[in-house]
């Protein structure tokens, strides 16, 4: 029978370190942590925690957050470089979300770099206007690329065509130049030959 993977079968400590500081530091963290309880007796998961704590993976997460934090701050105030900065840091992110959350049926529709350059554009357009309400930046990142996304899936819904590599022809009811011609044709020698029935 196979099951997901917990946290306590990872092998590499550093790794579940890692997660585990994600975890805390994510904006879904007390439903997060509520799983991993869940999943595993408390004490393990408080080891972990320990773990990444000695092994300095929280001040490598703690410094990414800060040196996010202060960037928006910066750019927020109109500073060029650290917009530069929070986009660098965030796109990976953002691609990363796009790809996941559109389906293989609408990839074929829209291309993800696309969206994730839309949802880019839309962080950078908000920043100005952007106020820290307690919750991390990247929330709200999120929170654009959501919409972005679900953008996306709407207009997949309205549109109905199937792409094909020929446009087939279109049949039409009124007679074409060389459909006259050869009805021309044909009634032409159609009357040379009634005249020739003697009468």
């Amino acid at each position: 029978m196979n099951r997901p993977p917990i946290v306590s079968d990872v092998q590499d400590a550093d790794f579940a370190a890692r997660v585990a500081v994600l975890i805390e530091q994510s904006s879904l963290t007390e439903e997060a942590l509520a799983a991993l309880e869940r999943q595993q007796p408390l004490d393990r998961l408080d080891a972990v925690r320990q773990r990444s704590r000695d092994s300095g993976a929280v001040e490598v997460v703690d410094d990414w957050a800060a040196e996010l934090g202060e960037a928006v701050d910066a750019a927020a105030r109109g500073d060029r470089d650290a917009l530069a900065r929070v986009l660098h840091i965030v796109r990976p992110f953002v691609m990363r979300y796009c790809r996941t959350r559109i389906g293989a049926n609408d990839r074929g529709i829209v291309a993800i770099d696309d969206v994730a350059q839309e949802v880019c554009l839309a962080v950078m357009r908000a920043l100005p206007r952007y106020r820290d309400q307690g919750r991390p930046f990247m929330a709200f990142v999120y929170g654009i690329a959501a919409h972005k996304v679900a953008d996306v899936h709407r207009a997949a819904g309205r549109n109905r065509t199937d792409p094909v590599a020929d446009v087939p022809e279109a049949v039409s009811a009124v007679a074409g130049p060389e459909q006259r011609v050869l009805e021309f044709e044909a009634s032409r020698e159609m009357g040379e030959l009634l005249n020739a029935i003697p009468a």
